[in-house]
């Protein structure tokens, strides 16, 4: 990488730092859910992709916020959803009825057991959307994909 594209890299990481504590998440320990996107280049060509194929999107918080800014920041309002560790509850702030029969794209950063989107997965579907797709920040390799609850469409794009 040279210095140019390097000095991109870390402004780009501190904007995505900065919209995230604007959003009242701060950073863990480091190395632990911390608010650098795997792939930045790659998470902003993805929500370019992406915000043309769906009518709502929801970052399940706080880790989902990292990939979430990539949406915002070209305009697409992104709505949030918080679980609890370990996940037992789930909350917005926003106005999830909008979501009612609408095309809806879940940003998470990665499905370990299931059982946090499983609890979003059943929390909005009270608000009867028309469907859910799921966008994953992480790289394919740590996923454990057979834990994704079966109502969200996988679209593999």
């Amino acid at each position: 990488m040279d210095r140019r594209s390097s000095s991109f890299y870390r402004e780009l990481c501190e904007d995505v730092r900065r919209h995230c504590e604007a959003k009242g998440y701060r950073d863990h320990e480091k190395g632990v859910n911390n608010f650098i996107p795997h792939d930045a280049i790659a998470s902003y060509a993805m929500a370019k992709l992406l915000s043309e194929r769906f009518d709502n999107f929801v970052a399940i918080a706080p880790e989902g916020h990292i990939y979430g800014y990539f949406f915002e920041r070209d305009g697409t309002m992104v709505l949030s959803v918080v679980a609890d560790y370990p996940p037992t509850h789930c909350s917005s702030d926003d106005d999830l009825s909008v979501l009612k029969g609408k095309n809806v794209l879940l940003i998470e950063d990665e499905v370990v057991s299931g059982l946090t989107l499983k609890l979003v997965v059943d929390f909005l579907s009270q608000f009867k959307p028309g469907s859910m797709s799921l966008y994953l920040g992480h790289i394919i390799g740590i996923q454990h994909l057979e834990n994704i609850p079966r109502e969200i469409e996988i679209d593999r794009i």
